[in-house]
């Protein structure tokens, strides 16, 4: 196993608060291996595919190795993936419906940046529409953490 051959994903929202920069939603890739995550705050589902074709390269780039297989719950926002993932011979595996125990790493990705995003700006006495700085500072400082 190495690092991006399968990759997860799953999106988060709508939130019950409009971010200031105005985002409802958030979208993670957690790579298999390392755990590794990015995050991407988004006004519109829709977007999750344009989204992923802008991330793809950039991972391939920088980390020099092919992303395999995404795994997704096989929501609505991935449709759009389909043709890019077989023109990119990247594997698309969904899991059952109601099994969310199939993307367990994503689902526990999700609590722990919201439940990290929401002390961080309990702590700062900051306003609930600061929400997604605070998602994005949460999974920089998961990222860092052993």
């Amino acid at each position: 196993m190495h690092h991006f051959k399968t990759l997860f994903s799953d999106l988060w929202g709508p939130s019950p608060i409009l971010s200031i920069d105005k985002k409802l939603y958030y979208c993670i890739f957690v790579d298999h291996y390392t755990k590794y995550t990015w995050l991407y705050t988004i006004k519109n589902k829709s977007e999750v595919a344009s989204i992923f074709a802008n991330f793809h390269p950039l991972v391939e780039k920088f980390f020099k190795h092919k992303i395999v297989s995404l795994y997704t719950d096989g929501g609505g926002e991935y449709t759009g993936l389909k043709q890019y993932l077989q023109c990119h011979g990247i594997q698309h595996l969904i899991s059952p419906p109601y099994t969310p125990q199939r993307v367990a790493i994503a689902e526990r990705r999700h609590r722990h940046i919201v439940e990290t995003a929401r002390t961080l700006l309990n702590e700062a006495s900051l306003p609930s529409e600061l929400w997604s700085f605070a998602c994005h500072h949460a999974v920089y400082l998961i990222n860092r953490l052993p």
